[in-house]
């Protein structure tokens, strides 16, 4: 809300914000995670085996900061679609790629405030969101920016309700292949 109010400071920057899912392989990504717990303990530790997240590679999420950027006017929020997967599914490929038939998956329990399934965009959010081009959707401020709502004027609406982890499941095949066109399989 600050980067989105900002723009009434009316200075020469523009100031748009840009949410997406995890970027795969970034600093504290699961997959490295993952990956030391294979091979140092022959085990994944995941908090809930329901859980899901969204996932982005590293390529796709700085092709989607760079159209934001380019096409931002100032006051919107970018949302990155993103696939969204099973961590389970997730620890499964990275078992059979780097693991062994003794490698298990142990269930720890969640954290406190830890969630299920992430949320990329609100209920509340969704009465202002359009969607923009295939990759991106557009959350405008309830605030009034005139210029602003009228570069976006000839966008859909936002044609679901929210942008829910659970919603947008890709197969395990999929997560698979996710891995692999991020580097991050062989």
């Amino acid at each position: 809300k600050l980067i989105v109010y900002a723009n009434h400071l009316y200075s020469d920057t523009d100031f748009i914000c840009v949410r997406g899912g995890n970027v795969l392989g970034s600093s504290g990504s699961v997959l490295q995670l993952f990956k030391d717990q294979i091979r140092k303990k022959n085990q994944v530790s995941i908090t809930d085996k329901r859980m899901t997240r969204f996932f982005l590679t590293k390529e796709k999420t700085i092709r989607l900061l760079l159209k934001a950027a380019e096409s931002g006017q100032g006051g919107e929020i970018f949302i990155m679609n993103s696939p969204a997967c099973r961590i389970l599914d997730m620890a499964e490929v990275l078992i059979e790629a780097y693991g062994n038939e003794k490698t298990s998956i142990a269930e720890t329990g969640a954290r406190p405030g830890e969630k299920l399934h992430e949320l990329l965009i609100s209920p509340h959010e969704r009465q202002h969101a359009v969607s923009f081009t295939n990759d991106l959707a557009v959350v405008l401020p309830a605030i009034k920016m005139p210029e602003l709502h009228k570069k976006y004027a000839d966008c859909q609406p936002l044609e679901t309700d929210h942008l829910s982890s659970k919603d947008f499941l890709i197969s395990k095949k999929e997560v698979k292949e996710m891995l692999k066109e991020g580097g991050f399989l062989e």
